[in-house]
C-alpha cells in the first residue's frame, strides 16, 4: 500500500499527538486497549503501541471495525452527553 500511495505522491506522516498517542485506530477500541500485549503488534508496529488508555489521544479522529450501533454510541458519548457536576 505504501508504494501505491507514494506513486500517487502521498507520503506517510506521523499522525500521533505530542504524547505519542494514536489519533487513528485501525482496530476496534477493545483491541486497541490491549494492543501493547500483542507480540505481533509490538514486533510489526512502526511506533510501538502504548499501554492501555495512553494509546488513545484526546484528539482521536477515527476507529475502524465499529458497527453502526457502536458509532452512534460513540457519537452520543463524545458529542451529546454532558458531564453532570453536582451543585455545592
Amino acid at each position: 500500500m505504501g508504494r501505491c500511495l507514494a506513486a500517487a505522491g502521498v507520503y506517510p506522516e506521523d499522525t500521533r499527538d505530542q504524547n505519542g498517542s494514536d489519533r487513528f485506530h485501525h482496530f476496534h477500541p477493545t483491541e486497541q486497549l490491549v494492543m501493547y500485549k500483542d507480540p505481533f503488534a509490538r514486533k510489526n508496529a512502526y511506533y510501538p503501541p502504548l499501554k492501555g488508555a495512553k494509546n488513545f489521544s484526546p484528539e482521536m479522529i477515527g476507529f475502524h471495525h465499529l458497527s453502526p450501533y457502536e458509532m452512534r454510541v460513540f457519537d452520543y458519548f463524545l458529542y451529546k452527553l454532558k458531564r453532570r457536576v453536582p451543585q455545592t
